[in-house]
């Protein structure tokens, strides 16, 4: 017997440089939404609005490390999405790398807090069973 493995889909679009304003998890769902959308990826890479929803979230967790720019010895905290969104209702994550593997994604990038000057970096794990669904106005 002979299976094959294909690797998951390519994702349609790019979240790059994309900046996420509001992030809502209810119910297992997870929805991302962007100031200025997402990039398709197919030419001629377009812009579009649009908006990330991820269905069946098992976990979601971020991670806070120190200030963009500082290196060698850092601090940093992990924390589930509730507990991070209580805390801060308020903030804006530039994505500068997404990582999709079987029932994973992880968006790495920059935060920004109102109460702080300098970005920091930023990681948010999510583990899914569901759809990774793309909603734009194309």
């Amino acid at each position: 017997m002979r299976t094959v493995c294909k690797p998951g889909h390519p994702v349609p679009y790019s979240l790059h440089d994309m900046r996420v304003s509001d992030i809502t998890l209810s119910d297992g769902q997870l929805t991302l939404q962007f100031e200025t959308g997402l990039i398709h990826i197919a030419e001629p890479c377009v812009q579009v609005d649009g908006r990330v929803t991820l269905t069946g979230v098992e976990s979601c967790e971020v991670w806070r490390l120190s200030p963009n720019g500082e290196y060698g010895s850092f601090s940093g905290k992990k924390q589930t999405w509730e507990k991070f969104s209580r805390k801060h209702p308020e903030f804006s994550f530039e994505v500068t790398d997404e990582l999709y593997g079987f029932n994973q994604v992880r968006y790495e990038g920059y935060l920004s807090l109102p109460d702080r000057e300098k970005l920091t970096e930023f990681c948010m794990a999510v583990y899914y069973t569901g759809d990774l669904i793309y909603e734009t106005e194309e």
